[in-house]
Parts: structure tokens; sequence; C-alpha cells
């Protein structure tokens, strides 16, 4: 079974929080996953610049024990393809890109890991390093 994070989810607060049909895939992502897994859930970000801010939010990050992540990000509502484009239609805005959506997030969360932690490239150009030293 796959660790949750939060890991509080019991039903009266995922509706609360979330959609009933991301719980239902949040508890097959749990159980359908073995303990070598996190599943991430609701995970809010934001950002602010002199230009501006913006914020947003990834549905779910499923991370493995070698720290490979799988970013998921749910639709309730019919996708549709308009121009090599995914797109949905929410009541507040119609067509909106969800490949831009998806970009924009990792972009997010990426730029967030870059300046808390090394470099992937810093670090894997340390492991070499570190490997002929020995």
């Amino acid at each position: 079974m796959a660790r949750l994070v939060p890991d509080d989810i019991d039903d009266d607060l995922a509706l609360a929080f979330g959609s009933a049909a991301e719980i239902l895939t949040l508890k097959s992502l749990r159980d359908g996953l073995s303990a070598e897994y996190s599943v991430f859930h609701s995970i809010h970000w934001a950002s602010a610049s002199s230009s501006g801010s913006v914020y947003g939010e990834i549905d779910f990050i499923v991370a493995n024990r070698y720290g490979k992540l799988l970013v998921i990000e749910q639709k309730d509502s019919a996708v549709y393809v308009d121009q090599s484009d995914l797109r949905v239609d929410y009541s507040s805005h119609k067509g909106k890109s969800i490949q831009v959506q998806v970009a924009r997030n990792i972009g997010a969360i990426r730029r967030e890991f870059q300046s808390c932690h090394l470099s992937a490239r810093a670090i894997k150009n340390a492991i070499t390093a570190f490997k002929h030293m020995r």
C-alpha cells in the first residue's frame, strides 16, 4: 500500500477538500501501488514577482524511492482535442488548455525544487566525481 501525503484523508475530510472522483483516484493509487511509492495529493503552489503572482494546484504527484515523479492532472469534465491541444470547458473558462496548465504546474514545482536543492546535473556530476575518487 502506497503512503499518502497528507495521510489523514478520511471520507468526511476528503469530500470537503477534493472532488469525489479525485478521492476515488487517491484511494486507487494508495491501494494499487506498493509501499515503494508515495502519493502526494492536492499540492498547492504560488509564486510572486514584480509582474504579479501566479498560483496553481497539482492533483497528484506519485514518487518512487528513486526520486522519479509522475504528475497527474485529473479532469472531472469532458476533455477534447482542439488544434493538437487537450482542452476542457469550465463554467468560468471555456477551452482551458490542459497542456499549458500542466506545463505551468511542473515548471513552478521544478523552479521551487531547484531554488532549494542542487540541480539534477550538479548531483549527477558530484556522483560521477565521487565514483572516480574511489
